[in-house]
């Protein structure tokens, strides 16, 4: 007897991201939409694909309040160029797991991005993100704000490990 079991949310979440959040192309006939490509028919599909076929939050009002002490938000933020000027979108640069940003970027990214005259921030995740996760969002999404409002524009998000998987929910 074959019984329905979930969809294990990583593997959702890089079927979705290769199918381009619409679900996955390849999906058996009867499987749920969203199901990865070789899901049993009539598997169980977690809450990711609600979340993804619904979008993103609308951008006509704030975000949730966050709950860190404004001033260790604005500590965690070194930016360098001007992010107002016209040019190559701002970049902020989100560490991985167990490092800093120095650490994992000033060798590389940083030195590229002064080089292309495009301007960048770096984030500096208390506890170097080994401390609570939804902390580490906080920070994220604070860095998310604060950058877009002084650009003016559009920015891009980079991160290494975590710090690119992180930036999916902040």
């Amino acid at each position: 007897m074959r019984t329905s079991r979930p969809v294990p949310a990583l593997a959702l979440a890089l079927v979705l991201l290769a199918a381009g959040a619409g679900g996955a192309v390849g999906a058996p006939a009867g499987a749920p939409a969203g199901a990865p490509a070789g899901a049993p028919a009539g598997a169980t599909v977690g809450a990711t694909v609600g979340a993804a076929a619904d979008g993103y939050a609308p951008l006509d009002r704030p975000g949730p309040e966050l709950t860190v002490p404004a001033r260790r938000l604005a500590a965690a933020l070194t930016c360098h160029g001007d992010l107002r000027a016209s040019g190559p979108e701002p970049v902020l640069l989100n560490p991985a797991t167990g490092v800093t940003s120095v650490k994992n970027y000033s060798w590389n990214y940083e030195r590229a991005f002064t080089r292309q005259h495009r301007p960048w921030c770096a984030l500096t995740m208390p506890y170097r993100t080994l401390g609570d996760i939804q902390t580490a969002g906080e920070y994220l999404v604070h860095a998310i704000r604060t950058m877009h409002a002084r650009a003016g524009r559009r920015i891009a998000v980079m991160g290494h490990s975590q710090g690119g998987m992180s930036m999916r929910w902040a």
